[in-house]
């Protein structure tokens, strides 16, 4: 049996469109030049952090709780947003994702 962690996950065209939509509907999209300031300062972008939190979530390695806890913390956003983002990955994106 493959462990959940060395799965693969690859985001279709519309995997692609949904994630952007949560990132635009949650308030997250950056510009390039936030995002550069970011990675100079040595911290990912938001978009970096809802991805890798999507793909924690399709191989399954962590719960819902751990993901909105870490969201909150490297966002800086409320729980109650971040456990709207975590809903719109799983109800959204989750099922778009191809996971082998």
């Amino acid at each position: 049996m493959v462990e959940q962690k060395n799965l693969r996950v690859v985001f279709s065209k519309e995997a692609d469109l949904a994630f952007d939509s949560i990132i635009e509907t949650n308030s997250l999209k950056q510009s390039d030049e936030e995002v550069l300031d970011e990675i100079r300062q040595g911290r990912e972008s938001k978009r970096t952090i809802v991805m890798s939190a999507a793909i924690t979530m399709a191989r399954k390695v962590a719960p819902d709780k751990v993901l909105i806890e870490l969201l909150q913390k490297h966002l800086g956003i409320s729980f109650e947003n971040a456990e709207k983002i975590i809903n719109d990955i799983k109800n959204k994106l989750l099922p778009l994702l191809l996971v082998y």
